[in-house]
């Protein structure tokens, strides 16, 4: 239902009143409407459109925690949440949770940036040690962290052979084209 409003043209004044422009479809329990027979509209959908969203849940041992949910025009979604210990944590996948200083410092703030835009700043140092603040100082040292947290299996990380492999095989064919094109222009060098 659309409320009555008062709009103003250079022409006119013009005044709309309430109408409906749909009925609301009935849904099943699993939160689709039925169209013609067919699912079809998945309601969780709609209701994630691009914004921000706030809730308060209970955790396994009944607490309540905080989080908000940023979702974007385009790509993923970003959960916060604030523990019983007042930290804030970022869920960058389902199952595992990264600080929000370490995100931060892997997107490119330095500590001093954060610093300045922290409300409460007495607390969140509590938090901190002169170690952490040290590591996170740094834009690589907290890629690095970030990355040990989500592709690590043992200490190490899962990727780094393959990206090696890769790396080469690129740097490996990117010199053969240079020597090609060397033998080419400069015939006198190639014997």
């Amino acid at each position: 239902m659309i409320p009555p409003s008062l709009e103003y043209d250079r022409r006119a004044f013009c005044f709309c009143l309430a109408c409906h422009l749909y009925k609301p479809q009935s849904s099943n329990s699993l939160g689709t409407s039925i169209v013609n027979g067919l699912y079809r509209i998945v309601i969780n959908q709609i209701l994630q459109s691009p914004g921000i969203y706030y809730r308060s849940e209970l955790d396994h041992n009944g607490i309540s925690v905080y989080t908000g949910t940023i979702v974007s025009d385009w790509g993923g979604r970003l959960e916060l949440e604030i523990d019983r210990k007042a930290r804030i944590w970022s869920h960058v996948s389902r199952k595992q949770k990264i600080s929000i200083l370490v995100l931060s410092s892997a997107m490119g703030s330095n500590l001093r940036e954060i610093l300045e835009n922290v409300c409460y700043l007495e607390i969140f140092l509590s938090f901190l040690n002169d170690k952490e603040k040290k590591e996170i100082g740094l834009k690589e040292s907290a890629i690095l962290e970030f990355y040990q947290q989500f592709a690590c299996v043992g200490g190490d990380l899962v990727f780094s052979e393959s990206l090696c492999k890769s790396s080469y095989y690129v740097m490996n064919e990117n010199f053969k084209r240079v020597v090609k094109v060397v033998n080419k222009d400069y015939p006198e060098f190639t014997q």
